[in-house]
């Protein structure tokens, strides 16, 4: 997806924290789900001929998401999970989407919409069509009234809130596997996101505005809403 809006490369565009930060997020669930996945799949035709996890590639392709315009194809997700390195890439898409994703997304609404000329919720006026045309007086006129302005604030200040007993990203509360191996990758696991946290704050210290969205202890382990 960077690649593909040609926003990949530091060099070209320095200072996109968003994509420094979820690029490392993005490798260290990716390798903690590769670990996980190999303990439980020696080989591509382990993935191929295991029937409930190719029935749930096939609920989600017929149902989860039925298409665009009543299309099967172009939605993304296969019917068949083929490989290990596919499977691989769908858990980590999956778990990033639900996490760190949604984490980016979510949490600086408020910073956005509390100033209600930086996104209006909605005009009261049509959007002008002749360049100049617009003034002081029409942009008050088209901007929304103290009571909706007042709405859109609360709603974007409740949704940029985190729950009380919120679980963030690496918190594994119970034990969830027996395996040593497993155990040791979420060992590995937790100790990458306290790396990536240390190495966030420290980038920080040199900005005047600090890029917080992604600090691993700031990213729910998944959509809360």
């Amino acid at each position: 997806m960077l690649q593909e809006r040609g926003v990949d490369d530091p060099n070209i565009l320095p200072g996109y924290y968003y994509r420094d930060d979820g690029l490392k997020i993005w490798n260290a669930i990716e390798d903690y789900i590769t670990d996980v996945l190999n303990e439980f799949y020696s080989s591509d035709g382990d993935v191929k001929n295991d029937p409930e996890l190719q029935n749930f590639a096939r609920d989600i392709y017929t149902n989860g998401f039925p298409g665009h315009h009543g299309s099967q194809q172009g939605h993304g997700f296969p019917n068949v999970i083929e490989t290990k390195t596919q499977l691989v890439e769908l858990c980590t898409l999956i778990i990033f989407t639900a996490s760190a994703q949604h984490a980016a997304v979510n949490f600086g609404q408020y910073e956005i919409y509390s100033f209600s000329p930086n996104s209006p919720a909605g005009l009261r006026l049509p959007a002008p069509t002749v360049k100049g045309e617009a003034n002081l007086k029409t942009i008050l006129d088209a901007l929304p009234d103290i009571d909706t302005a007042g709405l859109a604030i609360a709603v974007a200040h409740m949704l940029s809130q985190y729950s009380p007993d919120e679980c963030f990203l690496g918190s594994f509360y119970g034990e969830r596997f027996g395996e040593k191996k497993v155990q040791c990758a979420v060992t590995k696991f937790v100790k990458t996101l306290a790396n990536i946290e240390d190495k966030i704050k420290e980038r920080n210290k040199s900005l005047d505005v600090p890029y917080e969205y992604l600090l691993p202890s700031k990213v729910p382990n998944t959509i809360a809403i």
